[in-house]
């Protein structure tokens, strides 16, 4: 992604973020530019995720039956972040029952963590971590 500080702004693809607002100032077009190399066990997730406009995932692993597996994204959407955090949360409470558990563990199938990166244009990366592949697996089943 192209970006440059004009007049205390922010240029992004032919259009200038400041003041909360955005302006074009050139006809621009989105474009694919790179593909990337990504685990086949979690080709799934990264494609559920990147079927929504406004996410973009930026890395992911695929783990294994005793690691996690996990995709992190940037979403720049309010609607469509809360659509999606609303799946993780419904799988989490449904693998829950699933495993007869009369209290929602904290983090022990599925989490969501926010990381902070101040020197990139969207700021703000989001991770679905899944406790480990079956998880994962079972998710990508639920969702169909």
């Amino acid at each position: 992604m192209m970006e440059a500080i004009y007049g205390g702004h922010i240029l992004v693809i032919g259009k200038i973020f400041g003041n909360n607002k955005m302006k074009n100032i050139h006809k621009s077009k989105i474009i694919p530019i790179k593909s990337a190399s990504v685990d086949v066990s979690i080709l799934p997730l990264v494609e559920w995720l990147n079927n929504y406009e406004s996410v973009m995932t930026v890395g992911s692993c695929g783990g294994d039956d005793k690691e996690s597996s996990y995709v992190g994204f940037i979403c720049s959407e309010q609607f469509v972040l809360s659509s999606i955090l609303k799946e993780i949360y419904e799988f989490d409470i449904y693998i829950s029952s699933a495993f007869n558990l009369k209290v929602k563990p904290i983090d022990k199938f599925v989490k969501v963590e926010i990381e902070y990166m101040p020197t990139m244009l969207n700021p703000i990366i989001y991770q679905i971590i899944f406790a480990n592949r079956k998880i994962l697996d079972t998710f990508m089943m639920w969702q169909t």
